[in-house]
């Protein structure tokens, strides 16, 4: 199921966008996955960030930098994730993993979310995963979202 909807989602938003490129491939920031959906993804947490990160690294426009560069640029600015929507905050952020030899020209999220139906001999839930990418520079936002259903009979 995740693996679908990553698929389709990523691959339609980084084929789509036409964001300005500073350099021949623009370096983009994955600062995780936002679980909104009603259930507890586990270990299925890392496994997406993973897929997704692999996804971004295979193609040939952009480049990822590594989470672990990603994360100690958030601890060193003392900053979460949804801060970086705030320009001041998102300039510390970039200015940190500059001075690290990674400057950065996009922000990627993954949200995900989830609504269930249920009735007497069917349930239903439906999962949605939105791709933000973000232009650092100038704060411009390009979404993607896919939706896919499940269906559980009794």
């Amino acid at each position: 199921t995740f693996d679908r909807l990553i698929d389709r989602a990523l691959t339609k938003l980084l084929t789509r966008n036409n964001g300005e490129i500073r350099t021949s491939q623009a370096k983009v920031a994955f600062v995780g996955l936002e679980n909104k959906s009603a259930e507890e993804l586990g270990d299925w947490e890392a496994q997406i960030e993973q897929v997704i990160e692999t996804i971004v690294e295979n193609t040939n426009r952009y480049r990822l930098i590594a989470r672990r560069f990603v994360e100690a640029g958030l601890r060193e600015g003392r900053l979460r994730a949804d801060d970086l929507y705030i320009p001041a905050k998102r300039r510390r952020f970039t200015q940190i993993l500059e001075q690290n030899g990674n400057p950065v020209d996009f922000l990627l999220y993954a949200i995900l979310t989830s609504g269930t139906t249920q009735g007497v001999e069917l349930k239903q839930r439906d999962y949605i995963l939105t791709m933000e990418l973000i232009n650092v520079e100038t704060g411009d936002i390009d979404k993607e979202s896919t939706r896919i259903r499940k269906e559980y009979q009794k």
